[in-house]
């Protein structure tokens, strides 16, 4: 109890600004907020960040990636020395806070793998699951013991093996969107409305990814390219073909890569 107490007692001393307020950084606030953390936002690029980074224990920039390293530029003469600096990109590193280190700045990247489309989706889904980190060593102190109080998970991940990570992030996440989009596109010439559609595919889906989940991603392989149905397999594309044209390519790729996987 008095070292729970003590954690509290160091968040409430602890002086968090959230520079930009995107689904993320509303997300990240709300939760330090709950936690205990002092949160001050800046929603948007103004002299008033320039008054409050000197003045604050962390700087969380959680802005498009294309403006983490402009912004932190723009303010690091006025970052005091021994503050964390983190920014929120999963494809690059701490290389962003160019100079940071010399200027006696710690630096922190902290990724959560997770995909957000909402605030109050963001808000919902922000705690648990795996948090890639890297930085200095006070910086990864401060994320991992942040992450620990999100009842996450800390797996490090360097900074020159960011970009192949956000890649490896991107397979398990957006590129599931093109395939949805064929089964409701297909769903919907057949005569099922896109929702019904996914409503019946989905438990399909589940099981496969429970199963890779399980056993991986070749061991559980099954269908009608892992069975050598290559009848079934040029029936589809005639039926592509005819009917939903634009899919061929995408029916085609994925199937050379299937038999590579066998």
């Amino acid at each position: 109890m008095k070292e729970e107490q003590k954690s509290r007692s160091d968040r409430a001393q602890t002086r968090v600004l959230i520079i930009g307020y995107g689904k993320v950084g509303s997300a990240l606030a709300g939760h330090l907020s709950r936690l205990g953390y002092k949160v001050l936002t800046v929603r948007r690029r103004s002299e008033d960040s320039r008054n409050l980074v000197s003045v604050v224990d962390v700087i969380v920039f959680s802005v498009p990636d294309r403006e983490i390293q402009k912004q932190f530029m723009r303010l690091r003469r006025y970052i005091k020395p021994g503050t964390v600096v983190v920014h929120l990109s999963g494809a690059y590193g701490v290389e962003l806070f160019k100079g940071a280190v010399e200027r006696g700045v710690d630096t922190l990247a902290l990724h959560p793998v997770k995909s957000f489309f909402s605030r109050p989706q963001a808000q919902i889904d922000l705690p648990g699951g795996y948090f890639a980190l890297d930085g200095t060593k006070k910086g990864l102190r401060f994320g991992r013991r942040l992450v620990a109080q999100l009842k996450g998970k800390a797996v490090l991940v360097r900074s020159e093996d960011r970009p192949l990570y956000h890649a490896m992030c991107v397979f398990g996440s957006n590129f599931v969107h093109p395939l949805f989009y064929a089964v409701e596109k297909i769903g919907k010439d057949i005569g099922f409305a896109p929702q019904r559609a996914r409503e019946i595919v989905m438990p399909l889906t589940v099981g496969v990814l429970r199963n890779i989940k399980k056993q991986g991603a070749v061991t559980t392989l099954t269908g009608p390219v892992k069975r050598g149905d290559w009848i079934t397999v040029k029936r589809h594309l005639k039926a592509l073909r005819e009917r939903q044209p634009e899919l061929v390519i995408l029916y085609k790729q994925l199937t050379r890569f299937l038999e590579r996987m066998k």
